[in-house]
């Protein structure tokens, strides 16, 4: 996934301002942020918030 990041980032600056260009900006920061949320669930940190997160995907939408 950095590969694809780093190729839609260089393809982006090939462009001209505008709607491409941000689409493809948005599309890096999306994998980044999956990248990172990843690294971070892999860390000894991150699989400790599995039962946080467990409670939170069965927890109803007014329970928030």
């Amino acid at each position: 996934m950095a590969g694809e990041a780093a190729r839609l980032r260089e393809q982006a600056k090939k462009l001209p301002p505008g709607g491409e260009q941000i689409l493809l900006l948005r599309k890096v920061r999306q994998i980044e942020t999956a990248l990172r949320v990843d690294a971070w669930l892999a860390s000894p940190e991150g699989s400790q918030t599995s039962g946080v997160i467990s409670r939170c995907s069965r927890a109803g939408k007014d329970d928030f």
